[in-house]
């Protein structure tokens, strides 16, 4: 480790002082005289400089877990990125949050120990896993420019283009690689969802690019080692993941490779579509509470053998091997879905080759007429969570 008693000099030179921190909404600030708060957000600060070693240049993103920011190896150029767990939650978690806490911090270790293991160039890659006395655990890794999967989504909504076929298979293929490597390497993602999937490059040009996909966050990843039901597994999906995780998930079931595969075309179907899954039969339920929404999207996927198919939403593919291919990958059952990532890969290049794609239309299609229900005919239960429907 760099020993950084003597290199204020350095600190200078980057803007930054061992006396500054960083407010989460991205401002630099001095050091409050309780050495915790932003008098101006009441936010928990970070060190502008982790470790004696990591020099913290901006805030870049924000997860389930806690923030992400853009840092600098002292000494060098090196840029990476720093994930914390959630300072607010850690210093304002009432007492019987505890065990929330500690399964954070239980994720969070996962996540390091999964990344540690993997090595490839559709997934993140790891850099270190320490500790620091203001701040508590944190992991480095390579700092991706880009934009996420759910952004791109959310922007061709905006403009009314739909995705084409081709970019979505490539992006599906890119996704087998580096599952079905981390599969090899013993490990479950389990949280495959639009916003870990990053697409590297230019911010402002990735929708005009070839994609390059960086496959982030295993905080719910499983080594497959262990027998039984993970322990993470009680408490559920996050309520993000209400729309992507599988139905086995749903119901703190053992998972499996089909589980990812499930995920990957929840993913996919979202993308293609233009919106998630079971929107045909959820319509009703977007005047809902978060938490209403959360129970309508799990029992709607225990209750129905599969969604609508992608036809629906694009005509253009209706009948398509792409149309099949998903109608395959989220049966809600697992055995009747393709068996790994290296089988979707395969079918998502078949695809490609026999494209039965005609022109696409210039907008996105909206959803099919359906009849109000309620939420009492989706039946009862204590399942929790939000979720957005488009």
């Amino acid at each position: 480790m760099i020993d950084l008693v003597d290199k204020t000099e350095d600190w200078i030179q980057y803007g930054k002082t061992p006396r500054q921190k960083w407010c989460p909404k991205g401002h630099l600030v001095n050091e409050p005289e309780d050495g915790r708060y932003c008098s101006e957000h009441g936010l928990y600060l970070v060190p502008s400089v982790v470790a004696g070693k990591y020099i913290v240049n901006r805030p870049v993103g924000k997860g389930a877990m806690g923030g992400v920011y853009a840092v600098t190896l002292v000494g060098s150029t090196d840029q990476y990125a720093l994930k914390v767990i959630s300072p607010l939650l850690k210093a304002m978690a009432p007492e019987e949050a505890k065990a929330h806490v500690d399964m954070l911090h239980k994720r969070f270790i996962r996540e390091a120990g999964a990344l540690a293991r993997l090595d490839h160039p559709h997934i993140v890659k790891f850099h270190d896993f320490a500790t620091d006395p203001s701040l508590g655990l944190f992991i480095v890794s390579e700092l991706v420019e880009g934009k996420d999967l759910s952004w791109e989504i959310g922007k061709r909504k905006e403009s009314g283009k739909i995705c084409p076929p081709a970019r979505a298979i490539e992006i599906g293929i890119q996704i087998c690689h580096a599952m079905s490597y981390a599969h090899q390497m013993g490990i479950l993602h389990r949280d495959i969802k639009p916003s870990n999937i990053k697409l590297a490059g230019d911010p402002k040009a990735v929708l005009d690019t070839h994609p390059n996909v960086k496959v982030l966050d295993f905080g719910l990843a499983k080594l497959r080692e262990p027998k039984g039901v993970d322990d993470l597994s009680r408490y559920g999906p996050p309520p993000a993941a209400a729309l992507y995780c599988s139905p086995e998930q749903v119901c703190a079931d053992p998972t499996t490779e089909r589980s990812d595969v499930y995920s990957l075309g929840a993913t996919l179907y979202h993308l293609v579509c233009g919106v998630g899954l079971f929107k045909d039969k959820l319509a009703w339920a977007s005047s809902l509470s978060p938490e209403e929404q959360g129970v309508a999207i799990r029992r709607t996927k225990l209750q129905f053998e599969s969604p609508a198919k992608i036809g629906v939403y694009r005509p253009d593919l209706a009948g398509s091997h792409l149309e099949r291919l998903l109608a395959d990958m989220l049966h809600r059952l697992p055995d009747d879905r393709p068996k790994s990532m290296d089988v979707v890969a395969s079918r998502l290049r078949e695809s490609r080759r026999v494209s039965l794609v005609a022109p696409p239309p210039t907008t996105v299609p909206g959803p099919p007429l359906q009849r109000r229900s309620s939420l009492s005919a989706l039946g009862t239960g204590r399942l929790n969570g939000s979720v957005h429907l488009e």
